[in-house]
């Protein structure tokens, strides 16, 4: 009788590892325990079913899936309980480390440290520096495996149990400083340490800028790149190459075993050089998830070739995936493991069957567009869900790069061992990296097309996508339905986006986004779609507001202050969204407003009171814009509530702001860290029938309403004012 899905041992093993891992990071503590109990009785019947039956092979599957998906929930466990905060926000410490990652240029750098100690005690996780004004001090010089010491308070970073957003490198703290308050003491370099310092000295002495961009397509870090660099390389569809993935894991392969193809050794000695060589290049690259998985897959097919065994590469591609889980549970949630596994299970699914459709073409090029289609198919519904946009010439854009990578990888490796030995030849780099401007021209002219990159706002629950996805692939053996199977996950995919895109937020809804030292407000408006009104600084966390909300439409940004740290979130939110009007004060920086105008924002000095805003002025300074309608007054970062002219307090029912004093608490409706709020959790209030949401929970704006008390939900805000106030 034949089988609606092939059986693996390892793909049912890695299924039920990450079902189990999902359940019991997104479920409450009851609920986990009863889902989990029943999840393991089930396994666990069909383990003794199958033994009975003398199907000893799966028998053993479904107790190996049992013992994996235990280890899998408890390393969970401890993964999270290790999360915890150990220093407290707003108190000053003296912290001593080592510097693991250096990035960034000009007068901002940010430090990522390992081994810190706070007052002379053992810190668990990393804290992430971010120094300004670095010119002229020890931080331009600073490198991993320095040492250094600082004295600062630490805001907390939010590790959130969602798809992209995983903190692999356990960075828990963040700290702000200048650079003439970080010190140096000494250097610990490690032996990875020396060897990336030595690598991406050598090429940024040889190859310039191209350089920069060497070291991130050998090592991943993209920290010497230039400003937005990232950004159309993203657009373009070929973001990939800048970090280190399956890809250049199959270029090392490759070449390697041609290489030794050519030697004629024996396949033992294939199997221990090309294994130890992707050993090697892990330690390189920090066990990137993704070199992880594919330097995995890659052992198991060359052990295969060692012992004249048949390659499966679901199987292989399982086990990895198995093996990664097991040691690093909430890998589940990294955004590169996620796209490293889709993207290799998109060509074992879907390529040859494209193959097949592309017979009219030329063989090389049937199979390279074969590759492509099936790897965007795979990574399509991650990409939507993380990053909120669709890249449509993405196929295309890879057909162009990867050939040209290919060559250039190997050939920027060996040049680097030459030049390492023999620096006189450094002109080898300077040529090597030739390739890399042809790559990076690719990139710009891409990312100019217009519709390069398409908006698509989609929920995590859209990756249940991929369950029709794999009823559609080849290793669903239902031939004489394959039609209504491929016609029905279509059809599902399309009411899945279309549910996702559907906004739960009203026209006139007030969102907050969070900022280590910015204020942004996220405004409705009925006749513009919405405003983005505030310092603007944190681009990410404004994409994930408009992405949860669902907010499709921006009218206009209007700026409460400039600077140049600001330029290149704005010009990113106005590629991303078509934002074509940027307005900023007649009191704005200078330097700001040439850094906004050389990242082509057509940026506009504000006028009148343009969507229902009005400057504000206390002192005869400008501190920001209030929204009449909605009784709201937006201040800049680091204005105070409590120093300003109070006919311009009793004006407005509610104040934004970075900071606050003693005095008006009540009208603060939002602070951006979490240890200033005025209540013990935030609130979300109506005014004048306009809802003020809170978006820094984990939950969605209007779940914020469910978390309240009912005396929450109806006490009013200010008993003093004449204006009533709901908590929702």
């Amino acid at each position: 009788m034949q089988r609606v899905v092939n059986f693996r041992c390892f793909l049912l093993t890695s299924t039920i590892a990450a079902f189990c891992i999902l359940l019991y990071t997104k479920t409450s503590a009851a609920l986990r325990v009863t889902l989990l109990a029943a999840t393991f009785a089930v396994l666990l019947g069909l383990a003794i079913t199958f033994l009975v039956s003398r199907d000893y092979v799966k028998a053993v599957s479904f107790v190996l899936s049992i013992l994996v998906a235990v280890a899998c929930v408890i390393g969970a466990k401890i993964g999270i309980d290790n999360r915890k905060y150990e220093l407290k926000e707003q108190v000053a410490y003296t912290f001593t480390g080592i510097i693991d990652e250096a990035s960034g240029s000009g007068d901002c750098r940010n430090f990522s440290m390992r081994e810190v100690k706070a007052d002379g005690k053992s810190v668990g996780g990393k804290v992430r520096l971010t120094v300004s004004s670095v010119r002229g001090t020890v931080a331009v010089m600073l490198k991993a495996g320095d040492e250094v010491s600082f004295e600062s308070t630490v805001f907390f970073v939010e590790s959130e149990m969602k798809i992209g957003k995983y903190n692999r490198n356990d960075i828990r703290y963040v700290a702000k400083l200048t650079g003439d308050e970080i010190t140096f003491t000494g250097s610990s370099m490690g032996f990875f340490d020396s060897m990336r310092n030595g690598m991406k000295s050598i090429l940024e002495e040889n190859a310039g800028s191209y350089g920069s961009l060497a070291y991130a397509v050998l090592t991943g870090d993209k920290g010497g790149l230039e400003e937005g660099i990232t950004d159309y390389y993203g657009t373009s569809g070929i973001g990939h190459i800048l970090a280190v993935s399956g890809l250049h894991v199959g270029f090392i392969t490759v070449a390697l075993a041609w290489l030794l193809g050519k030697l004629r050794l024996n396949r033992y000695a294939k199997l221990g050089i090309v294994s130890s060589t992707l050993l090697f290049y892990c330690f390189l690259a920090s066990f990137s998830p993704s070199v992880v998985r594919a330097s995995v897959m890659c052992a198991i097919g060359l052990t295969a070739d060692a012992f004249g065994k048949r390659r499966d590469s679901l199987s292989g591609l399982s086990a990895a995936v198995t093996a990664i889980l097991a040691i690093k549970p909430l890998y589940v949630y990294d955004v590169g493991f996620v796209l490293s596994v889709s993207a290799v299970a998109g060509i074992l699914m879907f390529a040859e069957t494209i193959k097949r459709l592309l017979k009219f073409l030329p063989g090389f090029l049937s199979g390279a567009m074969s590759v492509s289609v099936a790897a965007q198919i795979g990574i399509t519904p991650t990409m939507l869900v993380v990053f909120g946009k669709f890249t449509p010439y993405s196929i295309f854009a890879n057909l162009l790069v990867i050939p040209v990578m290919s060559v250039t990888f190997v050939v920027i490796v060996l040049a680097v061992c030459v030049v390492a030995i023999i620096p006189r030849f450094g002109i080898l780099l300077t040529i090597s990296c030739s390739g890399l401007v042809l790559v990076d021209l690719i990139a710009r002219l891409v990312s100019f097309i217009p519709f390069a990159s398409v908006l698509v706002l989609a929920e995590e629950w859209f990756m249940l996508c991929y369950i029709p996805m794999f009823c559609c692939s080849r290793f669903f053996m239902t031939p004489r339905f394959k039609w209504i199977n491929i016609v029905s996950a279509v059809a599902a995919c399309v009411v899945a986006l279309a549910i996702c895109n559907v906004p739960t937020t009203d026209p006139d809804d007030v969102i907050a986004c969070k900022g280590y030292d910015g204020v942004t407000t996220i405004i409705g408006t009925s006749d513009y779609g919405s405003l983005i009104v505030g310092d603007v600084n944190a681009s990410g966390t404004i994409t994930d507001v408009l992405g949860k909300t669902r907010t499709r439409k921006v009218g206009a940004i209007v700026l409460t202050s400039t600077s140049e740290d600001n330029a290149s979130p704005v010009a990113f939110l106005c590629g991303n969204y078509g934002i074509g009007e940027v307005y900023a004060s007649s009191y704005a920086n200078i330097d700001g407003m040439q850094a906004l105008i050389s990242e082509g924002v057509d940026v506009r000095l504000f006028d009148g009171e343009k969507f229902g805003l009005k400057p504000v002025f206390s002192h005869g300074e400008f501190v920001g814009y209030g929204c009449p309608s909605k009784s709201l007054l937006l201040l800049t970062a680091g204005s105070n509530p409590a120093k300003l002219d109070s006919a311009i307090v009793n004006e407005y029912a509610v104040i934004r702001s970075e900071t606050y004093g003693d005095e008006y608490l009540d009208r603060v409706y939002l602070v951006n860290f979490p240890n200033s709020f005025t209540e013990d959790k935030p609130i979300a209030v109506r005014v004048r029938a306009t809802v003020i949401s809170f978006s820094i929970l984990k939950t969605a704006p209007r779940e914020i309403y469910k978390n309240m008390s009912e005396d929450e939900k109806t006490r009013p805000t200010n008993e003093n004012s004449d204006r009533s106030f709901v908590f929702r």
